[in-house]
């Protein structure tokens, strides 16, 4: 049967409500087992009118959120026809942001505004990996930032039959390009650095002229 002009349904066994007002319009289920608060409980809201939040899927324990999956306004803050996915869970108490969808389809772990299909974020002194599906696919790696790869290895965004590293998250300071015959490709002024070897300049040479770097070779008349 259908229940019409129903602002509250209560069931005490079980602590069983439907709720409907103006912080939480639609349905919140709130579910324990018997013995009150000691035993986990789970929550099902439609908040369209608290702050950008759509609806939420919560788990307690003894009354402390644990984990929640959340759906929040996207882009679109009049219709709200665009929407984000959370996945939150909780450590010690503290509920943070594991994974996020938004609405363009990025994927962010531990990254709450993923720049890329997947951004990965580690709060340490390397921040985080970015992998790119558009137009030249590549992985980008983030040494002092949470949102720029620094360095990044795929597809060549000028030729796509090559494979490059640049030193940036796109197409720009390519430092190596491997061709489909396997030939290396420096990026101009650089070449292959014996430095480490110890040995020091000729002395036939100017001081200033680097022995130790191969960067030129010729072949034909």
């Amino acid at each position: 049967n259908t229940l019409e002009g129903e602002a509250n349904l209560t069931y005490d066994g079980t602590n069983l409500q439907l709720q409907t007002d103006a912080n939480n319009e639609g349905i919140k289920l709130n579910s324990t087992l018997s013995g009150g608060s000691s035993y986990p409980v789970f929550e099902m809201e439609a908040n369209r009118s608290v702050g950008n939040t759509l609806g939420k899927l919560v788990q307690k324990w003894n009354g402390t959120q644990v984990a929640s999956i959340q759906f929040s306004s996207g882009t679109d803050g009049t219709n709200k026809d665009d929407a984000h996915i959370h996945f939150n869970t909780a450590s010690a108490g503290t509920v943070t942001e594991r994974i996020k969808i938004t609405s363009t389809g990025n994927v962010g772990i531990n990254e709450t505004s993923p720049q890329q299909l997947l951004h990965v974020h580690n709060d340490t002194s390397y921040q985080g990996i970015l992998i790119n599906g558009n137009g030249a696919p590549r992985v980008a790696f983030a040494r002092n930032t949470t949102t720029t790869g620094e360095w990044s290895i795929g597809i060549d965004g000028t030729n796509g039959n090559y494979f490059c590293i640049n030193n940036s998250n796109n197409n720009n300071n390519r430092e190596v390009i491997i061709t489909p015959d396997g030939n290396i490709v420096l990026n101009a002024n650089s070449g292959i650095d014996f430095s480490s070897d110890g040995n020091g300049t000729l002395k036939s040479l100017p001081n200033s002229f680097n022995a130790e770097l191969l960067h030129d070779y010729e072949v034909g008349t």
